[in-house]
């Protein structure tokens, strides 16, 4: 391990493009008395133990050859899905997040808050659909429903469906489509689920702005200094009334949560509202992190607000989290994260020596 001066750090991306994320990183490295470098899977070279990395020179991306770093920012996030030797020859380095591709799915992640019990009051009623059965069930239970894929797709391929006097009316991807209850169910089968993807149903929540337009609040908290979880930003994501979602991808937009609040909601209370996101949120993210049992470096609680006041958690994402307009503050959790991983492991490494050498010598 080298001195806390010439501490290297790695950050492992899906892409070799520059990004103001990547360019961030390097920042606060450089802030911190630490070299930075990124790469992808691709870039690392197994056998001598290097790693074909860029890195920030004069203000300028040069690719160098790197010796492994001393903790690496894991990006990509792919551990048992894709680059098992890469994680493998890797394993001795210290990584923000050990999880698993495959861990975190919705369906999972909601078992895991109901079973334990502390945060299920904010769980919506979510199974997986088995057959078309038990949509009609649902249906005549809720009038209207979510039917979302239980790996998160960015807000892809969720529609709605909703219960009406002639039928059935379908929203998805700003489409508005009426339905008898034969047709409903063949454009479900061949085009509402196709494609072997797994879905899930839930109750529709109904978070609108005063407007009508489609709402949720996401907290997004990444690991920082000391290795404690930390508020990167909350903030309200709005889509456009004849969706359902307000990603991007669906035409959505970020707004100020203040102004939000007060011009979008009329809320009376902003300061206590604001307060009660972020006390949520500060609890929340370790305790999902000691549920999931392995460790995360960033997670993302997506809520809605329903016209009785009432917080229901939408989903918890762990990957591909947005950075848009905020890369500094991701940026600098990051390194901050990285760096404390970094030195928690060289204190360890260096008990085990010490631990070692005291045996040898008994």
């Amino acid at each position: 391990m080298a001195t806390e001066r010439e501490l290297t750090i790695g950050m492992m991306c899906e892409t070799r493009n520059v990004s103001r994320l990547k360019t961030a990183c390097a920042a606060f490295s450089k802030a911190n008395d630490a070299s930075f470098f990124y790469f992808v899977p691709e870039d690392v070279n197994l056998e001598d133990k290097t790693i074909h990395g860029q890195t920030l020179s004069m203000g300028e991306w040069v690719t160098r050859t790197f010796e492994y770093p001393d903790v690496i920012h894991d990006c990509v996030a792919r551990r048992g899905k894709f680059h098992d030797e890469v994680y493998e020859g890797l394993a001795s380095i210290p990584m923000t997040t050990d999880k698993p591709f495959k861990v975190g799915d919705k369906m999972q992640v909601y078992r895991k808050i109901e079973s334990d019990g502390r945060f299920a009051d904010l769980l919506i009623p979510s199974v997986q659909v088995t057959n078309m059965e038990q949509i009609r069930l649902w249906l005549d239970r809720y009038q209207g429903i979510i039917l979302k894929p239980v790996r998160g797709m960015q807000g892809k391929r969720v529609f709605c469906v909703k219960q009406t006097q002639t039928g059935f009316t379908v929203i998805k991807d700003r489409e508005t489509i009426h339905l008898t209850e034969s047709k409903l169910e063949k454009w479900l089968q061949t085009e509402g689920m196709a494609d072997n993807i797994r879905y899930l149903i839930q109750p529709l929540i109904c978070s609108e702005t005063q407007d009508g337009n489609p709402f949720d609040i996401r907290a997004h908290m990444a690991r920082g200094k000391n290795g404690d979880w930390q508020i990167v930003r909350i903030y309200p994501r709005v889509g456009p009334r004849t969706s359902i979602t307000s990603n991007f991808s669906t035409g959505g937009y970020l707004a100020d949560l203040d102004h939000f609040c007060e011009l979008d909601l009329g809320m009376p209370n902003i300061r206590d509202f604001k307060r009660k996101l972020s006390k949520l949120a500060l609890t929340f993210a370790p305790h999902m992190e000691k549920l999931l049992k392995y460790g995360l470096h960033q997670l993302a609680m997506d809520m809605g607000l329903d016209a009785n006041g009432k917080l229901w958690l939408f989903e918890v994402n762990f990957n591909r989290i947005g950075v848009n307009f905020q890369e500094v503050e991701i940026a600098r959790h990051a390194i901050d994260y990285a760096i404390h991983l970094a030195r928690t492991h060289a204190v360890q490494q260096t008990k085990r020596m010490d631990q070692s050498r005291q045996l040898i010598f008994a």
